[in-house]
């Protein structure tokens, strides 16, 4: 089992569809198929029914999301973790302020060294 391949099925449970979830992730069709096809072999169950309305997960793939979230998620951790500890800890943060402290002291605050 491949973290991409965790991240495949993830999108084809959010978007419900292989190919809305194929452009998600930047693949096509055919090959983001293979990827789940190629999961659901090593894990000997079927993950998802195609349908008219889509790809609906079939149990075993309900309980599967819950174990691919939580790896995907701490892979994700783990990378920002060794960024930061590098020294690449750039990034964004968002930080919610009434509008009195957003016109009166946040400039003040801001330009503090």
């Amino acid at each position: 089992m491949e973290l991409r391949q965790l991240r495949h099925f993830l999108a084809v449970m959010d978007h419900r569809s292989y190919g809305r979830a194929a452009t998600a992730v930047n693949l096509t069709q055919q090959a983001l198929s293979h990827s789940i096809l190629t999961l659901e072999r090593e894990l000997q169950v079927k993950l998802f029914e195609r349908g008219p309305f889509g790809a609906e997960p079939t149990p075993a793939g309900g309980l599967f999301e819950r174990r691919a979230r939580l790896i995907c998620a701490e892979s994700d951790f783990a990378s920002a973790e060794m960024s930061s500890y590098r020294g690449g800890g750039e990034g964004h943060a968002r930080v919610g302020v009434s509008q009195n402290f957003a016109t009166r002291l946040a400039p003040q605050a801001l330009e503090q060294p």
